[in-house]
Formats: C-alpha cells, structure tokens, sequence
C-alpha cells in the first residue's frame, strides 16, 4: 500500500514539474510575440484629448465623452467614437506604438439616414465615410491622404476594416453593426 502512494506521489510531483515547465515555455513565447501591450486610458485621460464640441439641443450630455473604444447608435449605449487625435491635443499614449483613441475627434457621431446610420472618419491616413444597418456596413467612401494606400478588408456582411498604409504609420477604421453601429480607430507607427 506504501509503495503504491510513494509511486503515486511521485508521478503526481513529475505531473506538476511537466505542466510548469510547459506553461512557463508558453508563456515566454507570448511574451516574446507581443511584449508590449497598450495600456487602457483612464477616463480623466479620455476627457483631456475628447475635443471641444458645441453643444446642441438634440445632444445628450454623454454624448461628448466615452470610456468604451466604439460608437453606438443613441439610446443603444456610447454614442461617442474614436478617432484620430485632434491638432494640438497632447496625445497620452504617444510612447506607445499602437495606440486606439477612443475619444479623439471624428466628424461627429453617428448619424441617422433612413433605416441605417452613417459616419465619416477622419485619420492620419486619410478619411473614410460608412452606412451602416442592422446586420449590414458599407464603405461610403474613402479617400488616402497624399502618400497613403488604402485597403478595405471585409469580414463579413456586418464587420469591415478600412486600412491607410503609409511611411512607417498606419491607420485603421473598423466599423460593424453591433447592437447599433460600432466604430473603432487604430493608429500605428511601425
């Protein structure tokens, strides 16, 4: 009986001394793939690079600033986008070489237009304008900056992204329906 817990005991300590082995090989590979990843903003962060808007009568107070990376329909959650940085706002996460801004100006929020929504984005690389309905998102269009391409990659009916490549930086717009419009920015430098 001894002797069968001794063995026991010992196939469970060589058990442990594997998987440890094996999860701190993983886990050095993850880091060595992606060792830096871009801290989130703080709220008060978000609020010192959202933009100064004139406030309508048909805006909400909410409408200015956001915590969440996305834009929604109103009265379907955030209604505010990211976007590329405003001209002279400092940018927080300048040190960072990806960098999504939730809060930076864009051309506004989404728009209503019939049975769907539409919005212009305004990125270092260029400026690109989307439809989108319920289960449905369409590059209106979109227009590189001088010295960026631009590539569209559409994931599906409801998910497109809008790329603008240029001399070491990159703009992304990702746009999909999700329970209302979605609209998220990305800016890079290689």
């Amino acid at each position: 009986m001894h002797r069968r817990l001794a063995y026991l005991l010992a196939w469970s300590v060589a058990a442990m001394i594997t998987v440890s082995a094996a999860w701190l090989g993983i886990r050095s590979v993850l880091v060595a793939a992606a060792p830096t990843r871009p801290a989130p903003l703080a709220a008060a962060q978000l609020r010192r690079v959202a933009p100064l808007t004139q406030p309508s009568s048909s805006a909400s107070p909410s409408s200015s600033t956001s915590s969440s990376t996305g834009a929604r329909s109103p009265g379907t959650g955030p209604s505010s986008g990211p976007a590329a940085s405003a001209p002279g706002t400092p940018d927080p996460a300048a040190s960072n070489p990806a960098v999504t801004n939730p809060a930076a100006s864009s051309a506004g929020t989404w728009q209503a237009d019939g049975a769907g929504f539409r919005r212009t984005f305004r990125t270092i690389g260029g400026d690109v304008g989307f439809f989108t309905a319920k289960d449905v998102v369409q590059v209106a269009s979109s227009s590189p900056k001088p010295g960026y391409t631009v590539n569209v990659t559409r994931y599906g009916q409801d998910s497109v992204m809008v790329s603008f490549f240029g001399n070491r930086k990159t703009s992304r717009v990702w746009v999909r329906w999700w329970n209302g419009p979605y609209g998220e920015v990305t800016e890079s430098v290689d």
